[in-house]
């Protein structure tokens, strides 16, 4: 194989990628019009879509995550500790309401101070 085959290959995958990343093809998958387009119908549809998909599960899962990202901002061990625990009790419910086997056993270990 040659360098100007290996060239046109890499184009056309780029060629390819570049038209699945489209903003119009986004648009019409979130199911909007691309021609007619506003700042307010695009904030109401993610707003819908949000809203469509919140769960109690996906709240636990927020919750969780917050202590996650709390546990990054901790400079002493022991509130590290207790924010990582809270955070993984809420991931293991979280884990738990959505029926995530794996979730579930992720963050309920013993190390995540939950057993």
């Amino acid at each position: 194989m040659n360098s100007a085959d290996l060239s046109t290959i890499l184009n056309r995958i780029l060629d390819t990628a570049a038209d699945n990343l489209r903003v119009a093809k986004i648009l019409i998958q979130m199911g909007l019009d691309p021609n007619n387009i506003s700042y307010d119908a695009l904030f109401n549809r993610l707003l819908e879509i949000v809203l469509a998909n919140i769960t109690l599960a996906n709240m636990f899962a927020l919750v969780g995550a917050i202590f996650f990202v709390a546990t990054l901002l901790m400079q002493t061990m022991v509130p590290l500790r207790v924010a990582n625990m809270v955070g993984c009790t809420f991931f293991a419910t979280s884990g738990a309401l959505s029926g995530n086997v794996a979730n579930f056993l992720l963050f309920s270990r013993s190390d995540a101070g939950l057993i």
